[in-house]
């Protein structure tokens, strides 16, 4: 599960990026970047919901609208690599 979903086009920015998985997770040795359209990697820090092992969470300050690709890398409490990307626009007010 991810918020803002994959592919969503948002009116206004969003205040955080939260991924869920099915396991615990290992924030430690797990990555999140946030990069426009422009090439801007927007460098992140790491938290976690309410404690949730299962979720990574990282908030964000200032997107102007533009297309944004997530890519996250996370370590699962068992040893497994997990990784992946999604895109999500927060649109141009009308």
């Amino acid at each position: 599960e991810s918020r803002p979903k994959a592919g969503e086009v948002l009116v206004s920015p969003p205040d955080r990026i939260l991924l869920r998985f099915n396991s615990r997770i290992e924030l430690a040795l797990s990555t999140l970047s946030v990069t426009s359209s422009r090439g801007r990697t927007l460098l992140l820090s790491r938290s976690s919901e309410n404690g949730a092992p299962d979720r990574f969470v990282v908030p964000l300050e200032n997107l102007v609208p533009d297309v944004y690709l997530v890519r996250w890398k996370v370590l699962s409490a068992d040893g497994h690599l997990t990784e992946g990307a999604f895109q999500f626009t927060v649109a141009r007010p009308r």
